[in-house]
């Protein structure tokens, strides 16, 4: 038996793993139809997780309230006739008729966070129900205090009779699937394969980035962690890629412009003329950038130093200074691509996230 199903068309599927994901890094076992297996059994198992399940988390959305939600809103009717339906609003609706006086939790805008507020409020519920209790999002502070101090004896006397207190695997895990003893002492130590609150977070930061390096920094962290198994096969699935990307740049090369042998009217526009000579020669000295490492994108004449010349009546000019050579220069750098590893899903397999509710 899982502690949670999730009833969810297919159309909010991804939204259905990142909650998926989240409630299983807090401990709990989640069940949302993503691992069936082609055949005629399908039908059965999803009767069979929805009737056993601790608590069914209905995601009521665009998709799931109207018309074609009718499967999703069947399975919250047999949840809420059994007392275990906790309803999430995940887009801004109003849930279908006969669910209106159940309290509901706002997720609409939820990125995955597990610090988020309205998130602990799902965790704390299912952990509720996992426990036994219901699936309510409130809880009031004394009957919460009462709840960990019999959480607290419990363990007290497992630690006392059975070794707890001595890491004995086969005695913590058991023991920590109890949800309020999961919730209130196993996962603060880091117990029966909880993971603390600290290693969750790291855990969340080393899959939030796209190289390696978070999956290294919580391995050195957590060489025997909860996610230290998916971290190694994570890391094992990474993939190093050139990435090349072009930067600009000036270079700058000597250049001599010699003096027409056409006078011009005046100093200035001989002048002029021997800057317009000068493109044609800049791109010829600029050309060596036009290949290889080198992108060449406009060359040009500048001058340092003047010469002119009367000459005919007017004035001839050249000068000394450098071809302004204007190019991209690329840059080459290996990437470290990871993504997490995909399971192979058989084409014939209804699609995880209610496509078999799809009329």
């Amino acid at each position: 038996m899982n502690d949670v199903y999730i009833a969810y068309r297919r159309e909010d599927r991804s939204f259905a793993e990142r909650l998926a994901n989240a409630l299983q890094m807090s401990g709990l076992s989640v069940w949302w139809d993503r691992e069936l297996e082609a055949g005629a059994g399908w039908r059965a198992r999803i009767e069979t997780e929805l009737n056993e399940s601790s608590c069914v988390i209905a995601l009521w959305s665009a998709h799931s309230v109207g018309p074609d939600g009718e499967f999703v809103q069947d399975e919250a009717e047999r949840a809420q006739a059994r007392g275990v339906l906790l309803p999430v609003v995940i887009d801004k609706v109003k849930p279908p008729v006969g669910f209106g006086g159940k309290q509901t939790v706002d997720l609409s805008g939820w990125n995955g966070d597990l610090l988020d507020k309205n998130y602990s409020k799902v965790r704390a519920a299912a952990q509720g129900a996992a426990a036994g209790g219901a699936a309510t999002t409130l809880t009031s502070t004394s009957r919460r205090l009462r709840l960990t101090a019999y959480a607290a004896t419990a363990l007290a006397l497992f630690s006392g009779v059975m070794g707890f207190s001595n890491n004995v695997a086969s005695v913590q895990k058991p023991v920590c699937k109890v949800g309020l003893i999961r919730a209130c002492l196993c996962r603060p130590l880091g117990l029966g394969g909880v993971p603390t609150a600290k290693e969750d977070k790291a855990w969340a930061a080393a899959i939030g980035r796209t190289d390696g390096e978070g999956l290294r920094s919580y391995l050195a962290s957590y060489p025997s962690g909860v996610y230290s198994t998916e971290a190694q096969a994570r890391l094992a699935a990474c993939r190093l890629s050139e990435a090349e990307t072009w930067s600009p740049d000036v270079r700058l090369q000597p250049l001599i412009v010699p003096t027409s042998l056409k006078a011009s009217r005046s100093e200035a526009a001989a002048k002029a003329d021997a800057l317009a000579r000068s493109s044609e020669e800049a791109e010829f000295i600029c050309g060596g950038y036009a290949q290889g490492e080198y992108r060449l994108t406009a060359a040009s004449g500048q001058a340092q130093r003047w010469r002119c010349t009367p000459r005919d009546g007017g004035y001839s000019c050249g000068f000394d200074g450098q071809a302004v050579c204007k190019v991209q220069v690329r840059k080459a750098e290996r990437v470290e691509q990871c993504k997490a590893p995909q399971a192979t899903q058989n084409p014939s397999t209804p699609a995880a996230g209610g496509s078999h509710r799809a009329p």
